[in-house]
């Protein structure tokens, strides 16, 4: 469907909040998300699905209301992992450029903002998870304009605003300190999953997840942990069995009251 100046403009506003007003006018992206893929997008960011505005974002006027800060999320292979975190990522840039000092805006201390993709090594950092930040961010029209630096041995994409999307291997060492409004646990279900190493999935989880606190007095700062399965051990099990805990306890209470 074409749309008129007027109608475009305000979907490139709705664009800010909503990540599939995003994910469909800002982004270029050749294929289109899975209702489900949809619907975890939307119900993390505060909006409901099936849109009631059939996705005719120039019509919306939904204020969204998120009642989560972290994500976990368990599919399984060649499900669009590395598709979705890349847009979560650049989403969250795309909301940063928006604000005219986001340094101001959160009252930082450090002058670059990341958006931290962890992936299991070093190559899946790289020739995996920062190639399709890329190769998204160069297609949109909007962002590729945006782009300052590419930094590809440093899994480093700078844009304007000091804003810099990052794609880091999983290490309780390395990634502490950054400032962060998103970070990504790509695969995290594969780190090792010793709770002693630098490497181990606790580990790296526990050091990196205070990254997102400077945000947080906003509203913002999120975390995704998203993962093929990989058994009932590690940390991908330990949040996904507490969020099914909260769950369980949720529904008995509201079945004893009834």
């Amino acid at each position: 469907m074409s749309l008129d100046k007027q109608d475009f403009v305000a979907c490139v506003r709705r664009a800010k909040v909503c990540p599939m007003a995003f994910t469909k006018y800002i982004l270029d992206m050749p294929y289109e998300f899975s209702p489900n893929q949809k619907c975890v997008l939307m119900d993390f960011y505060g909006f409901p699905f099936p849109c009631p505005f059939n996705e005719e974002c120039w019509r919306c006027n939904i204020t969204p209301v998120s009642l989560y800060d972290e994500l976990v999320l368990v599919m399984g292979r060649k499900s669009a992992k590395t598709e979705m975190s890349a847009d979560a990522t650049l989403f969250e840039v795309y909301k940063l450029l928006q604000i005219k000092e986001p340094r101001k805006y959160y009252r930082l201390a450090k002058k670059n903002i990341y958006a931290m993709n962890v992936a299991t090594n070093r190559d899946q950092a790289i020739d995996v998870t920062f190639d399709a930040i890329l190769t998204l961010a160069e297609s949109s029209w909007y962002l590729e304009e945006c782009i300052v630096d590419v930094r590809e041995k440093g899994g480093e994409l700078e844009f304007y605003k000091n804003i810099i999307a990052l794609a880091h291997s999983s290490s309780a060492r390395g990634g502490r300190g950054y400032q962060c409004i998103v970070i990504i646990f790509d695969e995290i279900g594969h780190y090792i999953d010793t709770k002693t190493g630098n490497q181990s999935g606790t580990m790296v989880y526990n050091a990196l997840k205070p990254n997102v606190k400077p945000f947080k007095w906003r509203g913002d700062g999120k975390v995704i942990n998203i993962s093929s399965p990989a058994g009932r051990q590690g940390i991908l099990w330990e949040n996904y069995w507490y969020v099914m805990q909260d769950q369980i306890i949720g529904a008995l209470e509201n079945e004893a009251g009834k």
